[in-house]
């Protein structure tokens, strides 16, 4: 079986290329729409690819919230901690997404399967 390690480190890389671009290059808008909107797709998109390769939800979701506390003790001061927690909820929502996915997906076979025979 094949191991699926690229979707624990999506967060952690949109996270990084967002943040370098905002403060290396001063695109504040970048940064900006980055913090609301990119890394929080890229926590939806991790979690939706946890739950259809059926991995543990908990251990990347630590493991890219802890590196995104780094980056905003680095980056940013503690009032950027309210995205810890809007991080997570997005994340727990893609993570649902997918295993609805998974369900319509089985069940879809299922029917296939059983007007075979």
């Amino acid at each position: 079986m094949k191991k699926y390690k690229l979707g624990n480190f999506i967060p952690i890389i949109t996270m990084f290329i967002v943040f370098i671009l905002g403060s290396v290059f001063n695109l504040k808008g970048l940064f900006i729409i980055g913090l609301v909107g990119i890394v929080p797709l890229s926590f939806f998109i991790e979690g939706m690819l946890c739950s259809i390769k059926s991995k543990n939800f908990i251990i990347p979701l630590v493991i890219s919230l802890s590196v995104f506390l780094v980056v905003i003790l680095v980056m940013l001061n503690d009032s950027a901690n309210i995205y810890l927690i809007y991080y997570g909820v997005v994340y727990t929502l893609g993570y649902i997404f997918g295993v609805l996915i998974s369900k319509f997906k089985n069940r879809g076979k299922d029917s296939i399967n059983k007007s075979q025979y």
